[in-house]
């Protein structure tokens, strides 16, 4: 579900990303987690988020999975990071690809 005015209102914010990687009988197998702010959000290229690396990443143009974050200090299981005051949290489940 796209809606370009609520896209619009996510633009700027920060966002904390989970990705579960699941394997043929939905166990999961990996997991991936990232954050940065959402720079462009389109039906085209779904949902942007600059890294603060620098690098850009796209999630599927559905924002029902975009939730307000709550407020405090969130560890990032996968690198260790611990991010403070995110606005918002997604998370996905990413079939494989074998």
């Amino acid at each position: 579900m796209f809606d370009a005015k609520a896209a619009g209102d996510l633009i700027g914010r920060r966002i904390i990303v989970g990705i579960t990687q699941e394997d043929y009988l939905q166990r999961p197998i990996g997991e991936e987690h990232y954050h940065g702010r959402i720079i462009r959000a389109n039906p085209q290229e779904g949902i942007v988020i600059q890294t603060p690396a620098g690098d850009e990443k796209a999630l599927p143009p559905d924002l029902r999975s975009v939730s307000p974050a709550k407020p405090g200090a969130y560890k990032l299981r996968s690198t260790g990071e611990t991010i403070a005051d995110a606005e918002l949290t997604t998370t996905w489940i990413r079939p494989s690809s074998s």
